[in-house]
């Protein structure tokens, strides 16, 4: 807003003493009540644009534990080998930019595995984008949206795209895998931009069942993150999917940045509306029901009515512990949703009073990846979220189960990010994919970060870089007075770390030697696959559960082990990082133990089955009690 001084005729004017000094007070008394309407109306036109994009309320007051001393633990020796090129992986994401910058084309390659030919071993899929219907120059050859890699063993993976069915291009994002049509082979549905896929698979074949499945989405749509559980408890199992925002080329362009006379700048998602996620509810017959909104998941302002959410991940813990999925989602520049399943079939939204909403200060941040894990291993639950630059990783914790009395009344979290150690470290790394995983087999969860930025002239504005190292935390318990320790390229190798667009990030024990091999995703680029070479000597015990007809994985499930005296959980759901899946077995590793107290699996039906004296060492396949 300007202002205008009054002109030197006007202070010049001819007047008494007494008349200027009144004149001069009216005057100064109009400029207050002139501002103070500027103000006003300054902060109304504030309040209506930011209202459409996002959903206004009072920052919450979220507590945050004080950093002590750090005593610094030994860190491990486990090195993780890059052996992509090695393996016969030779995919390369596409890069659509055709010089105008989009936003989509920073969102990145999700990936997963599965086993789509049931020989026993896990198989990669990656998901690419596709040229933009208005290119000025396509490709000669569009890539397929969906590319899948067989497992044959001792590290070789051949392209078998083709011959799986799997020629479509489309934009596609993220994917979800699990057998939901209860045929024993795991199906696909992947996301992107303008319009979802639901792959059957038929003994190896993929059909694009999508229509014919009923499930259906908005023109022009940003879906992201994905995954399948059993919400309803019905047996079968259902699919959410998250949408990002609502985004066109011409929306795009009207918000890009220029410097220069030229693109230099995607279009920030602050300016971006947000959109509505989907819950389809699986009808057991190869159909699908929209019944997101009556099932309360979806979230607008007050006020304007607007979309909030910009959902980039998801996971599905039992938070209350009652044997319900709930949901959990990322979201992008405004407050974190946490569904809490009521069992009727419906959903409160509860992040505000769970105090993972938004950050310490009260401010909404650029919520990316998403995990979940016990990794105290006191039913102390975690919650991590992949940030923007500056911003640092969120670790949300619960208080141990043993010390609320009223559990869940009593719940809420607290951002122990600095004083847990992952903050620092964090801080100027902008966090896509995050997963929690034992990759030492010490009998706790680690953390591993995939980071890369969205701005390819980042570099020109601030200290950051456009491609980012990964970053790997060991989780030392009470080896250390800080919980997490930043592991380098002495304790595990440089190949883990040397920079890339890091976007997704998933595990799976790929040669079956029961430690966990991680593959990383990035944009326009090749993805890293990374052999977990871990020769400590650490036992182990990885169960695959085979559950009733309808949920055959047993998504859902809670695994309780007790070893050496101590106790470890796992809940099975592969949905968890950014547009990625990781493989449906839990793996617990027993350090030195060198024999199995008890497992206690409390299976998705309620159904509760003990076991004791289990092999060490060694895959179990566990069939579900009443089979």
């Amino acid at each position: 807003m300007t202002t205008t001084k009054p002109t030197s005729e006007a202070a010049a004017v001819e007047t008494t003493a007494a008349e200027g000094q009144v004149i001069s007070r009216a005057f100064a008394a109009s400029l207050v009540v002139l501002a103070a309407l500027a103000a006003v109306a300054l902060g109304v036109w504030w309040w209506v644009t930011r209202s459409t994009a996002a959903e206004v309320r009072k920052p919450t007051n979220v507590p945050m534990a004080s950093p002590g001393a750090v005593r610094q633990a030994p860190i491990p020796q486990v090195s993780f080998v890059d052996v992509t090129k090695e393996s016969g992986i030779n995919f390369v994401h596409f890069d659509p930019d055709d010089g105008e910058h989009l936003f989509p084309e920073t969102m990145g390659s999700g990936c997963g595995f599965l086993d789509y030919d049931g020989d026993g071993d896990w198989d990669i899929v990656f998901i690419n984008h596709d040229a933009w219907p208005w290119a000025s120059k396509p490709p000669p050859v569009r890539p397929p949206g969906v590319v899948l890699y067989r497992n044959d063993g001792n590290w070789r993976f051949t392209d078998v795209t083709a011959e799986a069915g799997l020629t479509e291009s489309f934009y596609g994002l993220g994917v979800g895998i699990a057998d939901y049509d209860d045929d024993g082979d795991p199906d696909m549905f992947v996301t992107g931009w303008n319009g979802h896929r639901l792959y059957r698979n038929d003994g190896g074949k993929f059909v694009n069942v999508t229509t014919a499945s009923g499930i259906t989405c908005r023109d022009g749509g940003l879906s992201t993150s994905c995954g399948w559980f059993d919400y309803d408890r019905d047996g079968d199992l259902d699919l959410y999917v998250c949408e990002y925002a609502q985004w066109s080329r011409q929306i795009n362009m009207d918000m890009i940045y220029h410097r220069d006379g030229k693109i230099r700048g995607r279009v920030s998602p602050i300016f971006l509306k947000g959109n509505l996620s989907y819950l389809f509810m699986n009808e057991g017959n190869g159909l699908f029901s929209d019944v997101s909104h009556k099932c309360g998941i979806h979230v607008r302002h007050p006020v304007t009515k607007v979309p909030v959410g910009k959902g980039l991940g998801v996971i599905f813990p039992d938070l209350d512990e009652d044997g319900w999925p709930d949901i959990v989602v990322a979201n992008d520049l405004v407050r974190n949703f946490c569904f809490v399943n009521q069992r009727d079939g419906t959903f409160r939204e509860v992040a505000e009073r769970m105090r993972i909403d938004v950050g310490p200060a009260g401010e909404a941040r650029a919520g990316m990846g998403i995990d979940f894990a016990d990794f105290r291993n006191n039913r102390t639950y975690g919650i991590a979220i992949g940030n923007f630059s500056t911003e640092m990783t969120a670790l949300f914790v619960t208080k141990p189960r043993s010390a609320v009395e009223d559990y869940w009344e009593e719940m809420t979290f607290a951002d122990e990010a600095v004083p847990a150690g992952i903050g620092a470290p964090t801080r100027m790394a902008l966090t896509f994919g995050v997963i929690f995983f034992d990759y030492d087999l010490d009998g706790r969860e680690d953390l591993l970060e995939a980071n890369g930025h969205v701005d390819p002239y980042i570099s020109d504005v601030e200290a950051s870089t456009f491609a980012q190292p990964a970053i790997l935390f060991w989780n030392c318990g009470a080896e250390g007075d800080c919980e997490f320790a930043q592991v380098t390229e002495k304790h595990a190798g440089p190949d883990l770390f040397r920079p890339i667009v890091g976007r997704a990030a998933a595990y799976a024990d790929l040669d079956g030697d029961g430690d966990l091999d991680v593959l990383l995703t990035g944009v326009a680029g090749a993805p890293k696959l990374l052999r977990n070479d871990n020769n400590l000597g650490n036992h182990w015990l990885r169960l695959k559960l085979k559950g009733k007809p309808g949920n055959r994985e047993g998504l859902g499930a809670v695994i309780d082990l007790t070893a050496g005296g101590k106790q470890q959980r796992r809940t099975l759901f592969p949905t968890r990082s950014y547009l990625a899946q990781c493989e449906p077995v839990a793996t617990f590793g027993l350090g030195k133990s060198t024999r199995i107290d008890e497992v206690k699996i409390k299976w998705p039906d309620g159904a509760v089955q003990t076991l004791s004296e289990l092999e060490i060492d060694k895959l179990h396949v566990i069939e579900h009690p009443e089979k």
